[in-house]
């Protein structure tokens, strides 16, 4: 290993050869700047107006964070490791599964921004984490948050079993996955950590941390509702969980049918009942990615139901 520290004039001529753009004069200058507008340890929370899909997560930092009582989701692909294993052998076969990938999380992501109106905070692999609220900046409406969620996880789960169908139709066989839903209820937060220019999305809480618990007690055909979630909601949303507080074959139509059936017909079911948009693209021919940070936009490309907008 060398050990022996360079001359002045060996750097000078490293950085003239590497033709840098900025000084380290400038650099030290930008650094002081971003301490000044976002200080290490200083956070400061405030509420959202309802609905979640119109947080600009983007502007968030920790100086500028959002904090109030509302529910957490998560919705993961079940046995989607292995279908990767099994499909992956061959370019052509591989396509499929980044199809089935893209297509699925974006349905899902759809379903909860656009039917829903909540708000994704990002996609962990095949999972789905987001985040919805009913009520006001100051008052959550934890009541109304609950059967809002429960319709969409319904919502989620028929859009998600459209999908397969849909995909199957197109040549991308993905039906051995499942679908597990968690939720729960409880304060949230929402912030972006890190350096300028790689801050992350970031949402932890008691509520995150146990809405991420109830999905993983479920199997790819069920939907499990977290004990605070359970005691906010009405007794038409407890009916359809039970006291197990989980729920095999939980679609939209099973959700509107439970809730109406024990109130007086007056929810929010009005989303419409094709959550789906027709119409796949072709895929491309070759695995062709781009030269940029992975992210939660759709890669060109590669097959997507519809025009949603997340």
């Amino acid at each position: 290993m060398d050990t022996t520290s360079l001359t002045t004039s060996e750097i000078a001529t490293s950085v003239d050869k590497a033709k840098l753009e900025v000084t380290a004069d400038e650099i030290v200058s930008e650094w002081e700047e971003d301490l000044k507008k976002l200080p290490i340890g200083m956070f400061e929370f405030s509420g959202h107006t309802p609905p979640y899909c119109t947080l600009d997560i983007e502007s968030l930092s920790a100086k500028n964070s959002r904090r109030q009582d509302a529910a957490s989701v998560y919705a993961d692909l079940d046995g989607f490791t292995s279908y990767v294993s099994k499909n992956i052998d061959s370019d052509d076969s591989a396509k499929h599964v980044v199809r089935t990938l893209h297509v699925l999380r974006s349905e899902l992501d759809a379903v909860l921004h656009t039917d829903f109106e909540g708000r994704k905070v990002r996609f962990i692999g095949d999972c789905v984490h987001g985040l919805l609220v009913e009520g006001t900046a100051q008052t959550t409406d934890a009541h109304e948050t609950m059967e809002s969620l429960t319709l969409c996880a319904g919502g989620m789960r028929s859009s998600f079993e459209l999908a397969l169908t849909k995909l199957k139709e197109k040549g991308t066989d993905a039906t051995s996955l499942g679908l597990g839903i968690g939720f729960d209820f409880g304060p949230m937060n929402v912030t972006r950590l890190g350096m300028k220019g790689e801050l992350i999305r970031c949402s932890v809480s008691r509520g995150v941390l146990s809405a991420e618990q109830e999905q993983h007690r479920c199997s790819g055909t069920e939907t499990a509702i977290g004990e605070t979630a359970y005691v906010k909601a009405s007794d038409a949303v407890r009916a359809l969980f039970g006291t197990a507080r989980k729920r095999a074959n939980l679609t939209y139509d099973v959700v509107v049918k439970g809730i109406i059936g024990q109130e007086d017909g007056t929810t929010k079911a009005s989303v419409s009942s094709s959550l789906l948009k027709p119409a796949a693209t072709a895929v491309a021919v070759s695995l062709s990615f781009p030269n940029r940070p992975a992210g939660p936009a759709k890669p060109d490309g590669f097959a997507c139901f519809g025009t949603r907008k997340t």
